[in-house]
């Protein structure tokens, strides 16, 4: 008789692990209008007047994970979408945000 083996299901969801590759990248972002900013921790934040935007510096195998959206309630938020993935490091993560005075 063969015995069966139940593997947990969360041992069959993916997950990916990102390791820094060493070439950093950016992306820009413009953004709606927005009344506070909420950055995670670990993201270097300046923040100054000008059309609303996010600029986003960070590794290339990062960069992808980097989240920026505004909520319904006009709070711009800036962070990493960590669900399913395994950072080995990020490095640094800057973000220039941009918007009306």
């Amino acid at each position: 008789m063969t015995a069966l083996r139940l593997v947990p299901a969360f041992l069959l969801s993916a997950c990916v692990t990102v390791t820094p590759s060493g070439k950093l990248g950016a992306k820009e972002t413009t953004v709606g209008a927005f009344r506070s900013v909420d950055v995670s921790s670990g993201i270097e934040a300046t923040v100054g007047p000008g059309p609303a935007a996010v600029k986003i510096e960070a590794d290339v195998a990062v960069l992808p994970y980097v989240v920026v959206k505004v909520t319904p309630t006009g709070v711009l938020e800036v962070g990493i979408d960590s669900q399913g993935v395994a950072f080995i490091n990020t490095g640094t993560v800057k973000a220039t945000i941009t918007g009306p005075t």
